[in-house]
């Protein structure tokens, strides 16, 4: 049940990943292309080498193994890491369900790369990521270490809090456990703030203040389908595959209490006029 969770979130969410493999393909390409990407040279072919941090269930890892270097004069291998071994484990899964060969998975914390060697990726890659970071400094000093010489990083975060009824209902819910006093307050914000900021935010500043330059933003809007079978059963896997499931899991939430967390989200959704709408 939990590996099928993770297939369907990541699934719903394939043009967001598709958008950040096109990006790496025609940034390394053209690295490539100048001679700049200090990549390592394996049977002729320069081998280029792409660290994906928080990726969860391996996306956009898994997508970036098929579609970048594909057809192209360079093959890429891939570290897929996310902070929650459940999350690594089903991206292992996933892998093994594809076939795939290029990519690598470990548990990683993004702000503490200190297993990882320098100057070793020449991309790095985060998709909804940064806005759960209390230490976005500290997590581009990391990254810069770990980036080669004219290294890419690609990546993108949730818009506006207005934008998404259901995020904005879910991400309140761990206020609400605190404030009834089942669970400590959560360690980490509304993943929807740093989207209020971009340009020249906190993100654009963290990645100044560590040397990184050349920064481009764009907006864009994605549909998103969130699977299940009833509202209930919406809300328990989408809690599964986000850092709400990971605060449930850290402060080894009762099931009384997990139940409680659907409810809350359930009444969130419900004074929102969030409506169900059933697919096959």
């Amino acid at each position: 049940m939990v590996f099928k969770s993770f297939m369907e979130i990541m699934m719903a969410n394939r043009a967001v990943f598709k958008r950040v493999s096109r990006t790496v393909n025609e940034k390394l390409g053209e690295q490539v292309a100048k001679g700049t990407h200090q990549a390592d040279i394996v049977g002729g072919r320069p081998i280029l080498r792409i660290l994906d941090l928080g990726a969860s269930a391996g996306e956009p890892s898994l997508t970036i193994s098929k579609e970048v270097g594909t057809g192209r004069d360079f093959g890429i291998e891939i570290l897929s890491t996310d902070l929650l071994p459940i999350n690594v484990e089903a991206g292992r899964s996933r892998a093994l369900h594809y076939g795939t060969k290029n990519v690598t998975f470990e548990t990683l914390d993004a702000m503490d790369l200190s297993s990882l060697p320098e100057n070793r990726f020449n991309a790095v890659t985060a998709s909804f990521l940064w806005m759960f970071l209390p230490d976005l400094d500290k997590a581009f000093a990391e990254v810069k270490r770990v980036l080669k010489p004219g290294g890419i990083i690609v990546g993108n975060i949730m818009g506006p809090q207005s934008s998404m009824v259901i995020g904005r209902s879910l991400f309140r819910m761990p206020d609400v456990l605190a404030e009834e006093g089942l669970l400590p307050p959560p360690d980490f914000k509304s993943p929807f703030c740093l989207g209020t900021e971009i340009p020249n935010g906190k993100l654009d500043g963290a990645m100044i203040n560590n040397g990184f330059i050349n920064i481009v933003s764009a907006k864009e809007s994605h549909v998103a389908g969130l699977p299940g079978t009833c509202v209930e059963d919406v809300i328990e896997r989408f809690i599964r595959a986000t850092p709400l499931g990971g605060h449930l899991d850290k402060h080894e939430a009762s099931d009384e209490v997990r139940r409680r967390a659907v409810e809350v989200c359930v009444e969130l959704l419900a004074k929102e006029g969030f409506a169900y709408i059933r697919q096959n």
